[in-house]
């Protein structure tokens, strides 16, 4: 049975909403993921506003605001009388791994949200193994790309790591570079890696409508005698980042299977 007009997605202002998501924001998400995908290239331009309009049920005026965003974002030029085609050099995320994470983080602008002690809260006691209430340094920090945020990350350190550091430095330099020449090796890293949905906070400093998905990173730093120095919690825009595991054929066991190497 078709769809009738009235349950369709629309809103003529372009602020309707699914739940708590901005109509335009789905579409924009929606081309967004098509752009990375390659769906689109220098000779493939994007759908027509209508045509856009017609396939999610939504109205032009929608629709011309995504397209806005994604324009002042760098990724998509409007060409009078050819069409709207992708900006072939943005539209690819950056790729992470955990081996190269600093260096994505050193390609990035950094500016410093929170610096301040705190006592450590119970879930930070449990992952820093420390008792709740115990002095933690907390620091959260906006990181952008090309002035488009890309990830907003709120790092706690055991108080041992958090008198080795100071707030001027820990806006350019990624914080376990900073413990490494301070005298504090960091050893092994666990990583836990989920999705969640942004909240008001995230949502401003990431620049997307609250509800949106979000990649959730949450690492645990240990020093070279296991004992945790950093917990970690990163929250990174999917339409910006994508997180990549190889994985290798292990010939050894009686059937087949893959492993990741580092």
């Amino acid at each position: 049975m078709g769809q009738n007009k009235s349950s369709r997605l629309r809103d003529d202002n372009g602020t309707g909403a699914v739940g708590v998501i901005p109509l335009y924001h789905r579409v924009y998400t929606i081309l967004s993921q098509q752009i990375r995908e390659g769906q689109f290239n220098a000779e493939t331009p994007l759908p027509g506003e209508q045509q856009i309009a017609s396939m999610y049920g939504v109205s032009r005026v929608t629709v011309r605001k995504a397209l806005q965003r994604l324009e002042q974002e760098g990724r998509i030029i409007r060409q009078r009388g050819r069409g709207t085609f992708p900006i072939m050099d943005r539209q690819r995320p950056p790729v992470g791994k955990l081996a190269d994470q600093m260096t994505i983080m050193q390609d990035t602008d950094s500016q410093v949200l929170l610096y301040e002690w705190a006592g450590a809260t119970p879930d930070i006691a449990q992952g820093l193994k420390i008792k709740q209430g115990d002095p933690t340094l907390r620091v959260d920090r906006l990181r952008m790309r090309n002035r488009i945020p890309l990830a907003m990350g709120c790092s706690w350190m055991a108080e041992r790591a958090g008198r080795l550091l100071d707030e001027d430095s820990v806006s350019q330099t990624p914080i376990v570079e900073l413990l490494r020449e301070r005298g504090l090796a960091p050893g092994v890293v666990e990583q836990r890696i989920t999705a969640t949905l942004a909240d008001a906070d995230l949502s401003t400093g990431l620049q997307v409508a609250p509800g949106s998905p979000l990649i959730l990173m949450q690492r645990i730093v240990y020093d070279i005698d296991s004992n945790p120095i950093i917990f970690i919690r990163s929250h990174y825009r999917p339409d910006r980042y994508s997180y990549l595991v190889t994985l290798f054929p292990d010939q050894d066991g009686p059937t087949p299977r893959w492993v990741e190497i580092e």
